[in-house]
């Protein structure tokens, strides 16, 4: 975890190098001709004391390349509207790393940005980054094969950030978690004496680094060779020199510049989230949770939330009374192509049939049967953890069918001692069995309401004594409404099974010759746990609410779904704060903006 704030940065600021990773794969130095072109300003920061800081063509191409094309394809923007996002996104950074460079000339020696500590940290962070490069190259040749495409990844969920609270002043303030802070402190050095990337001593060595470890394998040769090529391929148009050492000096000077670029924001980045100030994230935050239960509580309020709720599986802001809204999670055991060819086959002539039940009866009971035998014979898959939260299904490991499947997840839920725990152990078990995509690394679990002083009336003329309000198939409701039990359901419930204390039941359904737990759809079978209800975070919501700021802890503890630590709180700051690297841009913009005189775009060199 030491590195993975650094790593971020320079994802994000990218100028095509991701550590571990290809400096150039994926960020062009030079898509057109000439370093006039490229040097062009597209745009200008000027500040207060005269200086100016330009951001040129090249800046924006590979801005626009790693951050501004993303804002294009997901959030439909034109691509003038991408570039001017990439250009906000560049301004705000520059602003950062010249207010980390001027904090630094503040406290460090004879006006300098850098201690001798900090230029070795970057010497050595350019080298490996330029050894990983060399990697990059050999590892497509060597993963060249096919990739195996039923691997399943589990994501982790890791906190961004921590609320802290003072009881002295009374006042909410955020701090960065270990993860997310510089590994500066805590990087190990390695090399010896004084280093400095920007000398030409730092570079020799550097590049003599390179062919030492190029001559440990023709593998490494190779590699280098095709690293070697593709700078230069890029370089073509600038008509430069073209010899090994030019070409990586000039490459190391690139490495350098992301990587310093990178280390002062997170120094930026640092400062502002250690200063007691950064409340205005939390004040941010605060209004947008209200923006959100304002627009859910305008839109709903008397009137039917009901098709708008059921629509989605979680991020409802304010729920009306009369409907219980309550969450269920799952593990589907699927039908494979050929089974669900022939249960929508029979299931169609049973169809076909229904209308003369009396004289059909014999062939309508020949099919059920058939459908009876697919459930039965329902195999279910069965992953292994091949590598930490990455899972496999593997040949010669079998799962059984779908009775064995369900009693073997019974089993080990039922070793947890808490309902937390039970839930936590469903959703580790979902990354095993489950062929449900929609429920694998969600945020929330699947939603479903119902009325009871609300009676519906089918075409049939039946009367339910209850009215549902969910997208899902009818077994699959009213298993949910069961689990659900007028809400007396506890988190960690299985549907189908009773418990007392470590002991568990399994209930048979004669009818079908199966367990109860297991929900016939025309999916496959369903195994199902309740998940809790969803209401309303605060009382007495109006249409003037607004949140005070005490009501930060609450959003902090709530989680968005039992079986995960992610909380309303990290959810609204994610929205806040995207990115660690992009924090400048909500927390401290404006002070930032303050010492400028002008801030021009240039749209003609976009």
């Amino acid at each position: 975890m030491k590195e993975k704030s650094m790593k971020k940065s320079v994802a994000l600021l990218c100028m095509g190098l991701v550590l571990g990773g290809s400096v150039i794969t994926g960020c062009s130095l030079v898509t057109l001709n000439y370093e006039t072109y490229l040097n062009a300003v597209a745009a200008r920061i000027e500040f207060n004391d005269g200086s100016k800081i330009d951001i040129t063509r090249k800046d924006l191409r590979t801005a626009y390349n790693t951050y501004g094309f993303s804002q294009y394809i997901e959030n439909g923007l034109t691509e003038e509207e991408a570039k001017t996002k990439a250009l906000d996104y560049l301004v705000s950074k520059k602003l950062s790393i010249r207010d980390a460079e001027k904090r630094a000339r503040e406290v460090n020696a004879d006006d300098a940005i850098l201690t001798t500590k900090e230029k070795t940290y970057l010497w050595e962070r350019t080298y490996s980054a330029m050894i990983s490069n060399i990697d990059s190259y050999m590892n497509k040749q060597e993963n060249s094969s096919e990739e195996d495409t039923t691997a399943q990844t589990r994501e982790v969920f890791e906190k961004k950030c921590e609320l802290v609270y003072n009881p002295e002043t009374k006042k909410y303030s955020l701090e960065l978690p270990a993860s997310e802070l510089s590994d500066y402190e805590s990087h190990k050095f390695w090399s010896d004496g004084n280093k400095d990337t920007e000398t030409e001593e730092g570079k020799e060595a550097i590049f003599a680094g390179m062919l030492d470890y190029i001559r440990l394998s023709s593998a490494n040769k190779d590699a280098y060779q095709k690293y070697l090529q593709e700078v230069r391929t890029s370089e073509k148009e600038l008509k430069l020199s073209t010899d090994a050492k030019s070409v990586f000096f000039r490459e190391i000077d690139r490495v350098y510049g992301i990587l310093y670029d990178a280390f002062m924001v997170s120094k930026y980045e640092d400062y502002i989230c250690s200063n007691e100030n950064n409340n205005v994230v939390i004040s941010q935050m605060l209004d947008l949770y209200s923006s959100k239960v304002r627009n859910a509580y305008t839109t709903y309020y008397g009137t039917d939330q009901t098709d708008a709720v059921k629509e989605k599986s979680g991020d409802i802001y304010y729920f009306n009374e009369g409907i219980n809204w309550f969450y269920v999670t799952q593990i589907l055991i699927k039908f494979d192509e050929d089974e669900q060819s022939k249960y929508d086959e029979y299931t169609a002539e049973i169809e076909k049939l229904k209308n003369d039940e009396e004289t059909n009866g014999a062939t309508i009971k020949y099919y059920n049967e058939k459908i009876d035998e697919l459930y039965k014979n329902l195999e279910g898959i069965q992953r292994v953890e091949t590598s930490k939260n990455v899972f496999n299904t593997q040949d010669d490991v079998k799962a059984g069918n779908a009775s064995v499947v369900f009693e073997n997840i019974v089993k080990q839920v039922n070793t947890k001692h808490t309902n937390l725990e039970k839930i936590e152990k469903f959703d580790d078990l979902i990354y095993v069995y489950n062929e449900d995509p929609g429920i694998m690394n969600t945020t929330y679990n699947y939603i479903v309401g119902v009325d009871y002083t609300k009676p519906t009336t089918k075409d049939d003329g039946e009367v339910v004594p209850y009215t549902v309000y969910s997208n899902w198939v009818e077994e699959f409701n009213t298993a949910a409404i069961e689990l659900y039990n007028h809400g007396y359901g506890q988190i960690g419930d299985i549907y189908g099974v009773t418990t007392d204390g470590m002991d568990y039941t399994l209930e048979y359904d004669a009818d079908n010759s199966s367990y109860k737990g297991l929900i016939r759809t025309s999916y496959g079978v369903h195994i199902m746990m309740y998940a809790g209800e969803a209401k309303n975070l605060f009382n007495n919501i109006d249409a003037n609410f607004e949140a005070s700021e005490d009501a930060i802890q609450k959003l902090y503890d709530t989680r968005l779904k039992a079986s995960t630590a992610k909380t309303y709180f990290d959810a609204l700051y994610e929205e806040c704060v995207p990115e660690k690297s992009s924090i400048s841009q909500t927390m401290d913009l404006n002070r930032l903006k303050s010492e400028t005189t002008n801030i021009t775009y240039f749209p003609k060199s976009f």
